[in-house]
C-alpha cells in the first residue's frame, strides 16, 4: 500500500451464512512514518480522528499494527483497531504548533478513539511528555516540557521578534481537535527566558512573568490568538486563514488592566504602562517594518508612567495619536509637554521621517535611565547610520527647573551619519540665544558642536530667568562663540567641553553670589577680595562692584576656561582677569590685577592711604587731580594691587601677590 509492504497479513470471514458476513484482516505495516500519514488522510481513518493529521509532514519510520473488521455491505458497521509504534520520528502538523522529533512511544486507534499516554519527544530543544486521547468526537493533546527559546527563530522564521529571545523555560499545552476546529492553549512562567526586548516586554532569565497564549476559531477560514504578558498587558488578534498561512487583520495591545477586542483593521494600542522605552521601540519597528507581513499601528490611546525618547525622560504622560497613511497626528499631555504634534513618514528631505510640534509648554526632560538609553538592534546587523528624524518644534514657553527661559524654537535634520541643527532660538523680553551646529552622531565617540550668539538686554533679569536673581543689575550683553562637546545636544557635558567666546557687556553691577555658575560671578564681582582686602577699598564696592563694561575672550579646553584678556571697566576701579577655571570641578587659578579709579575726587579710602606717606599726601596738596590727568594715572598705578585667587568657587583662596614697586607703601602679603 503505497510504498509500504503489508506484511504478517491474514484475512479471514467466519461465516459466510450471515447476511452481512465480517471481513476480519490482521496485519503489521512496517515503514516510513510519512506514508502511515498519507493512508489514514486517503482512509476514513481521517474521519475517524477529525483529520488531526491532515497536512503533516514526517520523516522517521515507525510499524502499525491493525485488525479490521468489515460487515460485508453494511460499511457503517466497519471497525479499526491498531497501534502505531514511534521510533524517533520527527513530525509536524499543519498550524502553528512546532515540530515533534525524536518522537517515541505507542499511539493507539480505533474507530472511535485515539490515545497515547505518555509519548516522549523533543519539542523546541527540550524534552516533553505527551498524552493524546479523545472522547465525543474530540481529540486532546496534553503536554507539558522544556523548551530552548533560542531555537524559537527557526521554528518561526517569519516572527523576527523571536530573534530576541533565549534561554530555557517551562511550559503546558492543552490541544483540542474537533471539526477542522482546533484550539490551543499554551502556559508558562517564562522563569529561565531573557527577553532583549525594550519596556515593558524586556525580562530577565531569573524573573519569571507568567504567560498564557490561547487560540480559537472564530468563524470558518478566521481565528484569533489571545496572549497574555503577565500584568504588563494582553494581545488580541484576529486573523483570516489561508492555505499558505494566517494573515493578522486586526489587532489591540491592550496595556495594564484595560480589555477590549481588535475590532478595528490595523494594530490599536490602548491602556496604561508604567515605563515604555519609546526609542528602543522606534529601533524595532524599523526592523518589522522590513517584513512583508507586519502589521501597521492604525492608532494610540496611552498613559504613561514614564517614557524614554531621544535618550530623555517624560513622565507622566498621555499620548492619543491616529494613523493617515504614513502620518501622524498627536495630542501630547505631560508633566513635561503640553501640545500636539504631527509625525510624517520618510519622504525625500526627511528620510527618517519629520516631527512637527507646536506646543503650549515644554520642560527640559532629565536624562533617561541606562535601561532606556540602549536602542536595540538586529541580531548580526550593523547599527543604523543615523535613526534621529527632522525637528520642527516651537515652544511658547520652555521650562528648566521650574523657570520660563522664553519661546523655544528648533529646526534640525539629519545629514548622511551627522544631525545637523538648522536653527536653535531661544527668546525672552530679556535676550535672544541662537545657535546653530552638528551632532556628529558617527563613531563612538558623538560630539555637539554650536555656533553661538547671545544677545541680552538686560542680564540681570535674564540671570534671574535661570536661577541667579539679583546676581546682576542692567548689563546689556553680547556673547558670542563656538562651543562643542562629547555626546547629545541634550547631554552638555563639562568635561569634555570646548570652544572659545567673546563677552562684551555694557553698563551694570555685581550684587551678589548665588548657587550654581552663580559662583564663578561672584569671583568676577571681586566680592572674594573685598572680604580679604588689607586696606578695605570699601568704597569702590558699595552695594556690589559697579561696572561700565566688560571684555575678554575666553578659550576652552576640556571644560577649562582661560582668558589672558578678561577686563572689567567701573567707576570705582579697572580690573584685569587672567588664568584659568574649571567649570566641572568649580576651581580656579587666576591672577586679579585691581587698579582704583581716581576721577573727580578722591575717595575716603584712597585719602587714608595718601595721608599714611608723606611724598603722597604733598602730592596730593600740589594738585593730585592734575597730575593724575596729566602723568597718565600715575595715583591709580601706585595704588593698584594684584592677587592670585585659586580653590573652589565657593571659598576661593585669594592671595595679596604685590603692588607697583613704586608704590610708597611696602608691598604686604596677605593670605586668609
Amino acid at each position: 500500500m503505497f510504498s509500504t509492504e503489508l506484511s504478517r497479513l491474514k484475512a479471514d470471514i467466519a461465516d459466510l451464512r450471515l447476511a452481512n458476513p465480517v471481513l476480519r484482516v490482521d496485519g503489521e505495516a512496517p515503514g516510513p512514518t510519512a506514508d502511515a500519514l498519507r493512508f489514514i488522510a486517503e482512509s476514513p481513518v481521517a474521519g475517524w480522528i477529525d483529520h488531526f493529521t491532515d497536512r503533516a509532514e514526517a520523516s522517521g519510520s515507525g510499524t502499525v499494527s491493525f485488525r479490521l473488521e468489515l460487515p460485508l455491505g453494511k460499511p457503517e458497521g466497519n471497525q479499526v483497531v491498531g497501534e502505531y509504534n514511534f521510533a524517533n520520528d520527527r513530525i509536524k502538523l499543519a498550524g502553528d504548533v512546532p515540530a515533534f522529533s525524536q518522537l517515541n512511544g505507542k499511539l493507539t486507534f480505533s474507530t472511535h478513539d485515539v490515545r497515547a499516554a505518555p509519548l516522549t519527544a523533543e519539542i523546541v530543544g527540550g524534552p516533553a511528555r505527551l498524552n493524546i486521547a479523545s472522547a465525543d468526537g474530540r481529540v486532546r493533546v496534553d503536554a507539558q516540557g522544556t523548551a530552548n527559546l533560542s531555537l524559537l527563530r527557526s521554528e518561526y522564521a517569519s516572527q523576527p521578534l523571536l530573534n530576541r529571545v533565549s534561554g530555557m523555560t517551562d511550559w503546558q499545552l492543552t490541544m483540542q481537535v474537533a471539526n477542522d476546529a482546533t484550539m490551543w492553549t499554551l502556559d508558562s512562567t517564562l522563569r529561565g527566558a531573557t527577553i532583549d526586548l525594550p519596556l515593558p516586554i524586556a525580562k530577565a532569565a531569573a524573573d519569571p512573568m507568567p504567560f498564557k497564549m490561547q487560540r480559537q476559531v472564530t468563524a470558518p477560514g478566521h481565528d484569533a490568538l489571545a496572549i497574555r504578558y503577565g500584568p504588563v498587558g494582553r494581545l488580541n488578534l484576529q486573523r483570516r486563514l489561508t492555505p499558505t498561512g494566517a494573515t493578522i487583520e486586526r489587532a489591540l495591545l491592550a496595556l495594564g488592566t484595560t480589555e477590549g477586542e481588535a475590532d478595528r483593521r490595523g494594530l490599536w494600542v490602548r491602556g496604561d504602562v508604567a515605563a515604555l522605552d519609546l526609542d528602543g521601540w522606534l529601533a524595532i519597528k524599523r526592523q518589522l517594518d522590513s517584513g512583508a507581513d507586519s502589521l501597521p499601528l492604525t492608532g494610540v490611546d496611552l498613559r504613561v508612567g514614564t517614557m524614554g525618547i531621544f535618550g530623555r525622560q517624560l513622565s507622566d504622560l498621555r499620548i492619543g495619536a491616529s494613523r493617515g497613511g504614513d502620518d501622524w497626528q498627536i495630542d501630547l499631555r505631560g508633566r513635561e509637554l503640553v501640545g500636539t504634534a504631527r509625525w510624517q513618514g520618510p519622504a525625500p528631505g526627511w528620510l527618517n521621517g519629520r516631527i512637527v510640534a507646536r506646543l503650549q509648554r515644554f520642560t527640559a526632560p532629565p536624562s533617561a535611565p541606562p535601561s532606556m538609553t540602549a536602542i536595540p538592534t538586529a541580531e548580526g546587523a550593523p547599527p543604523a547610520a543615523n535613526p534621529w528624524p527632522s525637528v520642527d518644534i516651537v515652544a511658547e514657553s520652555f521650562l528648566h527647573k521650574d523657570r520660563d527661559l522664553g519661546r523655544l524654537e528648533l529646526i534640525a535634520h539629519p545629514s548622511e551619519s551627522d544631525w545637523r541643527i538648522e536653527s536653535l532660538k531661544l527668546s525672552s523680553d530679556d535676550g535672544t540665544l541662537v545657535a546653530s551646529g552638528w551632532w556628529r552622531g558617527a563613531g563612538r565617540a558623538p560630539r555637539t558642536q554650536l555656533d553661538t550668539d547671545l544677545e541680552v538686554r538686560d542680564a540681570g533679569k535674564y540671570l534671574a530667568r535661570f536661577g541667579m536673581p539679583d546676581a546682576v543689575r542692567g548689563g546689556r550683553t553680547h556673547i558670542h562663540g563656538q562651543l562643542e562637546w562629547s555626546g547629545s545636544p541634550q547631554a552638555f557635558d563639562y568635561p569634555t567641553l570646548n570652544g572659545m567666546f567673546r563677552v562684551e557687556t555694557g553698563s551694570g553691577q555685581f550684587v551678589k553670589l548665588d548657587p550654581g555658575l552663580g559662583k564663578l560671578l561672584g569671583v568676577l564681582s571681586l566680592q572674594a577680595l573685598k572680604r580679604r582686602f588689607t586696606f578695605d577699598f570699601q568704597d569702590l564696592f558699595g552695594e556690589g562692584f559697579a561696572f561700565d563694561e566688560i571684555t575678554g575672550d575666553v578659550r576652552i579646553q576640556d571644560g577649562v576656561m582661560k582668558s589672558d584678556n578678561l577686563k572689567i571697566v567701573g567707576p570705582s576701579a579697572r580690573v584685569a582677569i587672567a588664568g584659568e577655571t574649571n567649570i566641572a570641578n568649580e576651581t580656579q587659578k587666576l591672577r586679579v590685577r585691581v587698579q582704583p579709579t581716581l576721577s573727580g575726587t578722591v575717595s575716603v579710602g584712597a585719602a587714608a592711604l595718601l595721608l599714611a606717606n608723606p611724598i603722597l599726601g604733598a602730592a596730593v596738596g600740589a594738585g593730585a587731580l592734575l597730575a593724575q590727568t596729566a602723568l597718565k594715572d600715575p595715583i591709580e598705578q601706585m595704588f593698584a594691587y594684584e592677587y592670585a585667587v585659586s580653590g573652589n568657587w565657593s571659598d576661593p583662596i585669594v592671595e595679596r601677590t604685590g603692588r607697583p614697586a613704586s608704590a610708597a607703601v611696602p608691598a604686604q602679603t596677605t593670605k586668609e
